[in-house]
C-alpha cells in the first residue's frame, strides 16, 4: 500500500515537473516572439517618429522661408540677385525672384559660450541684411577673443607683416612663421579665402571650415566656389535675408 502511493506520488510529481516544464517552454516562445514583435514595432514607431520630424522640421522651414519672403516682396519684385540662409538647416539659396539659381551649405554662429568666466555671444543674427562691401584679397583682424579662446594672452607687442609685401608674399611670409610667432600676428591674410562679403561690421560672408554646423564666431562660413560664386552675383546692397 505504502509502495503504491509512493509510486503514484513520484508519477504525480513527474508529471507536474513536465507539465510546469512545457508550460514554461511554450510561455518563453511566447514571450520571445512578443518581445521581437515589440521591437520590430518600436524600430517602425521611431523611423516613422524621424520621418515625421524629418518632413514636419523641412515644412517649418520652407513655411518659413515663405512667410519671410511674403514680408520682403520688394525682394521678389526685383530683378537683382538676393540671398536666403536657412539656420536650422545651415542651407543657403541665392535666388533671383522666386527662382533659386544655386544652393549649398554653410556654417553658423556656435551661440553663447562661457570662457573664462565671461559669456561670449557668437550667435548668427537673423534678420535682414544688405551688403554693404565687397573684398578681394581679405585681410583677418582678429579680435581679443581669439587668444582668450585659447587660454592665451594678448600679446603685448604684435608681428606685422611688411606692407611692401602683395597680398601672395604676405600669406608666404605668414605661413613661413613658427606657430609661436603666427600667434603674435593680429591681421592676417589668406585664412578667409579669396574673397569676403561684408553684412555690417564684424559679420561676414567667407571661406571657412565646419559648413553644415554652428562652426563659426557669428560670421556665414561657405565653401571655396561657393564664395567665388556669391562674389560674383551679390552687388552691393544685394538683400540678405537669414532666418
Amino acid at each position: 500500500m505504502n509502495n503504491k502511493f509512493i509510486y503514484y506520488l513520484l508519477s504525480f510529481i513527474f508529471l507536474l515537473i513536465l507539465l510546469i516544464g512545457i508550460i514554461s517552454f511554450l510561455y518563453y516562445q511566447n514571450l520571445k516572439e512578443l518581445i521581437k514583435i515589440y521591437n520590430i514595432k518600436q524600430k517602425r514607431l521611431n523611423q516613422y517618429s524621424i520621418l515625421v520630424y524629418k518632413y514636419r522640421r523641412k515644412a517649418d522651414s520652407l513655411k518659413l522661408i515663405y512667410n519671410f519672403l511674403k514680408m520682403n516682396k520688394e525682394a521678389i519684385n526685383t530683378d537683382e540677385y538676393y540671398l536666403v540662409l536657412d539656420v536650422s538647416t545651415h542651407t543657403f539659396y541665392l535666388m533671383k525672384k522666386n527662382y533659386v539659381i544655386y544652393s549649398d551649405i554653410f556654417g553658423s554662429g556656435k551661440g553663447s559660450i562661457l570662457i573664462k568666466g565671461k559669456n561670449f555671444n557668437f550667435s548668427t543674427p537673423k534678420t535682414e541684411f544688405s551688403v554693404i562691401k565687397k573684398i578681394s584679397n581679405p585681410w583677418w583682424i582678429r579680435p581679443d577673443w581669439f587668444w582668450t579662446e585659447k587660454n592665451l594672452p594678448i600679446p603685448k607687442q604684435f608681428i606685422e607683416i611688411p606692407k611692401h609685401l602683395d597680398y601672395i608674399d604676405a600669406i608666404r611670409f605668414y605661413n613661413n612663421l613658427s606657430y609661436k610667432d603666427k600667434l603674435k600676428v593680429r591681421k592676417v591674410p589668406g585664412v578667409l579665402g579669396k574673397y569676403k562679403i561684408v553684412l555690417r561690421d564684424g559679420l561676414l560672408i567667407h571661406y571657412g571650415r565646419g559648413l553644415g554646423k554652428n562652426s563659426s564666431h557669428g560670421c556665414i562660413r561657405v565653401s571655396k566656389k561657393s564664395i567665388e560664386i556669391l562674389f560674383n552675383y551679390l552687388k552691393i546692397g544685394s538683400p540678405i535675408f537669414i532666418y
